[in-house]
């Protein structure tokens, strides 16, 4: 059958050439599906594979080792509104008007990622946090994860993003399921902080070395753990449901931890994020240091959808 295959480079990032990196054998009228997984308040510095020695997040590094891993994604703005604003759009916050969390202005015509992908076949749903709601087309809303990242005692599921690529696939549709995790986010109090005594947290240069500074660094340590089992649990439920060869898995984190020069700051350790792109046997797994942005990721999954005539500007 690979007789029958092309090979062919396909860009991740279609502004930055990464077509170089992305070596894949697709079939001519292959669309592949997208899941999204997207943090929340965690930076590309709280993994495992990123270098947080005390981190514990075996899902998330195992995913690094099988994945184009980019360590230079970026976001305009640090802050939850925007960045997300900037992500489902495609368009820089000046082109989408959502400048800050309190900040928004009116700007006409702007397309949301459903905008986009259901004209090219795709069910666009989403699940958890969402913190955005700009275009036309509606993003469904997929019951199972918690939408309020201030609550404590949350609990998911993912039987309702089951039920939803069930039913896509039922229908003949592709898909793009986003899990919006609303972890790292205050108020950190999920996982077991035991797990990171405070003694042995290293912290970041820019940090003043205090016992609060360490707490909250082990307080969000554990969140990030909850994450990871969510990226664990994820990639049991594409084997179970055979999505593996067919399905591009991002993960993504978010702007950076809630504490200095972190969210809310124009510095490196708040607008820095790591993405994840794995697709089995397709997307080669390696690591580059090519700069990337949020407002990449729509028109990459556009032009995955066969649909990049239709990509519009930043």
């Amino acid at each position: 059958m690979i007789s029958t295959l092309s090979t062919r480079l396909i860009n991740l990032f279609p502004l930055l050439g990464f077509a170089l990196l992305c070596q894949i054998l697709v079939a001519e009228q292959t669309k592949p599906n997208f899941i999204i997984i997207i943090g929340d308040d965690v930076g590309w510095d709280a993994f495992g594979c990123t270098g947080m020695k005390e981190a514990r997040t075996p899902a998330i590094d195992q995913l690094a080792n099988e994945s184009t891993m980019m360590t230079r994604l970026y976001c305009s703005v640090s802050q939850c509104a925007p960045l997300r604003a900037e992500l489902y759009t495609g368009l820089f916050p000046m082109n989408n008007g959502v400048l800050a969390n309190a900040r928004k202005e009116k700007r006409t015509g702007i397309k949301n990622v459903a905008d986009h992908l259901n004209p090219l076949g795709y069910k666009v749903g989403l699940s958890g946090k969402k913190h955005f709601g700009l275009g036309t087309a509606k993003i469904d809303e997929i019951p199972g994860f918690p939408s309020n990242a201030n609550g404590s005692n949350q609990i998911h599921s993912f039987d309702g993003v089951e039920d939803y690529i069930s039913q896509a696939k039922k229908e003949g549709n592709s898909f793009c399921v986003v899990i919006g995790a609303t972890h790292a986010h205050h108020p950190w109090d999920h996982g077991k902080e035991s797990n990171y005594p405070v003694g042995k947290v290293n912290l970041r240069p820019h940090y003043i070395d205090t016992p609060t500074a360490r707490q909250a660094v082990a307080k969000h340590a554990a969140e990030v753990e909850v994450l990871d089992q969510q990226v664990r649990e994820t990639r049991e439920l594409m084997k179970k449901m055979d999505l593996e060869k067919d399905t591009i898995l991002i993960f993504l984190s978010e702007q950076g931890i809630a504490m200095p020069r972190g969210k809310w700051s124009p510095y490196e350790h708040g607008s820095r994020a790591i993405c994840l792109a794995q697709w089995k046997g397709k997307i080669l797994s390696r690591k580059t240091d090519a700069l990337a942005m949020y407002c990449d990721i729509v028109p990459t999954l556009i032009d995955f959808a066969g649909g990049g005539e239709s990509r519009s500007g930043r």
